[in-house]
């Protein structure tokens, strides 16, 4: 994924985000190691073991991503991403690529955003948490390429009909949103 193809929440292109001559990433070391707490990936000090052991990463590059703001290469930090999202319910949501860009580009000064916030839309987050419900009662596993779009859609739905909190689901309403979902 290019630079020119990242985009903020509001789908405006990300000018100008670069690395600094030494090749860091300002604040990646601090996501990267959030993102592994999120995925619950080693506990304190565990982190090295763990990316040492199951992604044979070497014990000075894990110490680099951790400490100095320098990413993996794609391919590593991708497979990163993909075992940490393995590890906890994180799995059915956003896409590897996105995750990435956060993890390297983000930031509240034109990067990009956590994509595990939802600006704090508790309706977003009840869309979220219906999508997961829906997935289970199907038993399919989720396609993480329309997440996005479907807890959009399910969320305009819940605002139409008003909902404002998980009590005001009713079996009607899941049944219309489990239809429309599709």
């Amino acid at each position: 994924m290019g630079l020119a193809e990242l985009k903020n929440q509001d789908n405006t292109k990300i000018q100008d985000i670069e690395l600094d001559k030494s090749g860091t990433l300002d604040g990646f070391s601090e996501r990267f190691s959030t993102f592994l707490a999120m995925g619950e990936v080693g506990g304190k000090g565990q982190k090295f073991t763990v990316l040492e052991k199951e992604l044979s990463a070497s014990r000075s590059s894990v110490h680099t991503w951790l400490t100095k703001d320098i990413a993996p290469k794609d391919g590593k930090l991708e497979q990163i991403i993909r075992y940490t999202l393995t590890k906890t319910m994180l799995a059915t949501y956003p896409s590897v690529k996105r995750i990435a860009a956060w993890l390297k580009y983000g930031g509240d000064e034109g990067g990009v955003s956590n994509p595990f916030e939802h600006n704090g839309s508790s309706r977003n987050e009840l869309a979220f948490r219906m999508l997961c419900e829906i997935y289970a009662m199907r038993n399919e596993a989720p396609d993480v390429t329309k997440l996005d779009s479907q807890i959009d859609k399910i969320a305009k739905a819940l605002e139409s009909f008003g909902v404002k909190e998980y009590a005001d689901i009713t079996t009607s309403i899941r049944g219309f949103v489990a239809k429309c979902m599709y």
